[in-house]
């Protein structure tokens, strides 16, 4: 990846990680946040969970790693984007199609800004 790319890919990245703490810490501390069942508001917990103690730490370890030159940091980097993706999609077009969530703009901000790291 040249070096202009690589940057822009970086910076790209951590608007995907500035959103992803903000949507993912909403569903672990705004209680009353998914407005589900207990078992589909459990399945949006655990997401959240995820995202937030292991995909956001991970990615943020492997945009460092990779600047350094790590190709198998950049391979979990893409991985990890891939990730994100999908949980964000899926979050949204579930979304779109049950009940609205105070989050829906920063899953739309994330769609466009991992389209546009591609």
């Amino acid at each position: 990846m040249k070096m202009n790319q690589q940057a822009m890919a970086s910076k790209i990245s951590m608007g995907i990680i500035f959103f992803a703490l903000v949507t993912s810490s909403g569903g672990l501390w705004i209680p009353g946040l998914y407005h589900d069942n207990d078992f589909v508001k459990s399945a949006w917990f655990a997401s959240d969970i995820i995202t937030f103690f292991v995909a956001v730490p991970l990615l943020c370890l492997a945009v460092y790693f990779s600047k350094k030159g790590s190709a198998r940091w950049r391979m979990l980097w893409c991985g990890l984007l891939g990730y994100m993706f999908y949980n964000f999609a899926f979050i949204f077009l579930v979304r779109c199609s049950m009940s609205f969530s105070c989050c829906m703009l920063h899953y739309v901000r994330y769609r466009r800004l991992r389209l546009s790291c591609c």
